[in-house]
């Protein structure tokens, strides 16, 4: 996530890149004010960090943008388990293998 101070946003932002923008707060559990921007530009806000992270995820799927390299398995993650949305992509194992050792540990 980023911090903004205003609504001026830089375009140099490298294509593919799907943000969160902290507009009110340092803390991310305190704010109330999120800015989705992609490449850049802000695209739509909201006022909880779920639903500011549900629409990065919708932002992935509309510009049919690939999930970064090193948060992949993470994203994915939290897609398919926390936000409970299902897609046609095969399961990665090590995000079937996370989820199995969470719920046999209830």
């Amino acid at each position: 996530m980023q911090m903004a101070d205003n609504d001026e946003y830089p375009e140099d932002e490298p294509k593919g890149t799907v943000q969160i923008v902290l507009n009110d707060s340092d803390n991310p559990t305190e704010c109330k004010n999120f800015l989705i921007k992609v490449d850049g530009k802000p695209v739509c806000r909201t006022g909880t960090l779920p639903r500011a992270y549900k629409l990065m995820v919708a932002c992935h799927y509309v510009f049919n943008y690939a999930y970064p390299k090193c948060l992949s398995s993470t994203m994915t993650f939290v897609q398919k388990v926390i936000l409970n949305h299902q897609d046609k992509v095969k399961k990665d194992t090590k995000v079937l293998n996370l989820f199995s050792r969470i719920v046999t540990k209830k």
